[in-house]
């Protein structure tokens, strides 16, 4: 299957997915617009940003040609920063976790006076994922 993410409708952007090469049918996967849809690599899964940062998750099953999509659900309470020019997440390959840059939740007004730095970052991930 293929995703054809960016199809306009109705003035917001929707995400389908069709067969590769195409052969008939698309079926559509966002409900209230879409976009940025990555393919989970541990399950039948399929998650997208929507315009105003919430990633959705949509599982989904296969047979042959015909593609069968459950309703989109939010995959977490957070949101995520916009990053123009830059996919703004990525998909562990566990499917569990999210790689991303999420809204700050300080007051509105408020300023922010710190950035954390990782070094070793990959290293960083592996000593994480090890300690579970």
């Amino acid at each position: 299957m293929q995703l054809a993410a960016g199809t306009r409708l109705g003035g917001r952007f929707e995400l389908y997915v069709r067969p590769y090469p195409a052969r008939g049918g698309k079926w559509q996967i966002s409900i209230d617009g879409g976009l940025h849809a990555t393919w989970s690599r541990s399950r039948h899964e399929l998650l997208y940003s929507t315009l105003d940062g919430r990633i959705m998750a949509v599982s989904y099953s296969t047979d042959g040609d015909s593609f069968k999509a459950d309703k989109p659900h939010q995959w977490s309470e957070r949101r995520l920063t916009q990053r123009p020019r830059y996919w703004p997440f990525d998909i562990h390959p566990d499917g569990e976790r999210l790689a991303l840059a999420v809204v700050s939740e300080r007051p509105a007004g408020g300023s922010q006076d710190r950035i954390a730095l990782v070094f070793n970052f990959f290293d960083e991930l592996r000593r994480v994922d090890v300690a579970k």
